[in-house]
């Protein structure tokens, strides 16, 4: 999926190990990504072009969003937390989103030393969630409510950041049925 994306550049590039063959220009795959849900466009723009004049957009409709699923979801926050924590949570998924941990072991490979599949990440190359510690840093909130509210509310925004990863890929998948 990122060699697609990565067509944003001003040039081409034969795809022909991606199923479709021939030649996708960069104004195709814009093209493609055009009918997604601005969030989406806006994040496949971040995570996988780099494009960091997107970002205070994306963290804009990320943070309305999360406001509005707390508002509606009957968030009941602490007396220490409020809208800016809020905030820090939408941007801590953004962040965790985009840049991903790698494994250690593997340096996320997936495989150690090319002779099987790593035993700590077992093969995904991909390194563990968010620590409590780190989710109670950057929220700045207590360790139990990082550990028994805020933790689900990240893997939620995460698991809907997946969504939005199988919603470019299925828009890219169309650029080799052309």
């Amino acid at each position: 999926m990122s060699e697609k994306l990565a067509m944003f550049t001003p040039k081409t590039c034969n795809l022909e190990g991606l199923g479709g063959g021939g030649e996708i220009t960069w104004e195709m795959v814009a093209g493609a990504l055009t009918g997604l849900n601005q969030e989406v466009y806006l994040y496949a723009r971040l995570k996988f072009v780099q494009d960091d004049t997107c970002l205070g957009e994306l963290k804009d409709l990320v943070y309305l969003n999360t406001i509005n699923e707390a508002f509606w979801g009957g968030w009941k926050l602490s007396k220490n937390e409020d809208v800016e924590t809020i905030g820090r949570l939408a941007n801590m998924a953004i962040d965790e989103s985009v840049n991903p941990l790698i494994c250690k072991s593997c340096n996320g490979s997936g495989m150690i030393n090319n002779k099987g599949e790593c035993h700590v990440c077992k093969g995904i190359g991909e390194g563990r969630e968010a620590s409590i510690k780190r989710i109670q840093k950057r929220l700045k909130v207590t360790e139990h409510r990082a550990t028994h509210f805020w933790r689900d509310k990240l893997r939620g925004l995460l698991s809907a950041h997946i969504g939005w990863d199988q919603d470019i890929s299925e828009a890219l998948k169309k650029l080799n049925n052309k």
